[in-house]
């Protein structure tokens, strides 16, 4: 599907936006797009053997999967509805899809997506995680509070033994997802108000070091660490640009 003139360049303007604004932390090496995904886009996973991008369309009740290499879609999973949160347990080889609407965790087979069986867990399932070392699958759902606080926009640092906060630090706004960078020791935190802010370790804590522009409403990310990968889902526009993840590479 050809995309009309004024899209592709207001498509072009966030582009070159990100690759202007992200050399300290920062850089963008290309788009996936995902031609007719309309509404928000919410949490990512990765299946690392068959190098796929698994994406949770809550606005268009689908789960779609990328190839890495070619960045197109290979498949799409309809009939979700509101589908929040997406992992992958290798152990099993399981696609788990957690839904708003319904409140069911439902489990396909990675193979081919076949569904695997489903559960019920109630109001508003949302992010899973899937646990490397045990294989266990961990679902967050009803209300809940995270590191990254919306209002205000603030990322804080707690204490794992005491659980004291040792730092509040201004975030951008509508903070999604938030991930660690071991390597590099930075914290990568994902906002609907258009932007990802970038905070570096040193001596004395976490200090601000970049906030790299995105677009409106592409408040959810994914760090994938062993292909050094941040991912950002930016939906489709106004004017009829497609729904895209954008790909940026953390420079050294």
């Amino acid at each position: 599907m050809r995309r009309a003139p004024i899209a592709a360049f207001l498509l072009g303007l966030v582009v070159s936006s990100i690759a202007a604004r992200a050399e300290e932390a920062l850089s963008l090496e290309g788009q996936m797009a995902l031609p007719g995904v309309a509404g928000r886009i919410d949490h990512m996973a990765v299946d690392p053997a068959r190098k796929r991008l698994l994406v949770a369309e809550l606005g268009n009740g689908t789960l779609d999967v990328v190839d890495l290499a070619s960045g197109r879609r290979v498949k799409q999973v309809a009939g979700l509805h509101e589908p929040q949160g997406v992992g992958y347990a290798q152990k099993s080889d399981l696609v788990v899809v957690a839904s708003a609407g319904d409140g069911s965790v439902r489990f396909f087979r990675g193979e081919d997506l076949a569904p695997a069986g489903s559960l019920s867990l109630g109001n508003d399932a949302d992010n899973v995680r899937v646990d490397p070392r045990t294989g266990y699958v961990i679902v967050g759902y009803g209300s809940a509070v995270a590191a990254v606080f919306r209002r205000p926009a603030k990322l804080v640092l707690l204490d794992t033994k005491t659980g004291t906060a040792t730092q509040h630090l201004d975030t951008c706004g509508d903070a999604d997802d938030v991930f660690f960078d071991a390597k590099r020791r930075r914290i990568y935190v994902s906002c609907g108000a258009g932007a990802v802010d970038v905070f570096q370790a040193d001596a004395t804590g976490y200090r601000t070091v970049a906030r790299i522009e995105t677009s409106s409403g592409a408040r959810t990310s994914l760090f994938v660490p062993d292909l050094d990968r941040l991912y950002i889902a930016a939906r489709a526009g106004l004017v009829g640009s497609d729904a895209a993840i954008l790909v940026l590479r953390p420079l050294p």
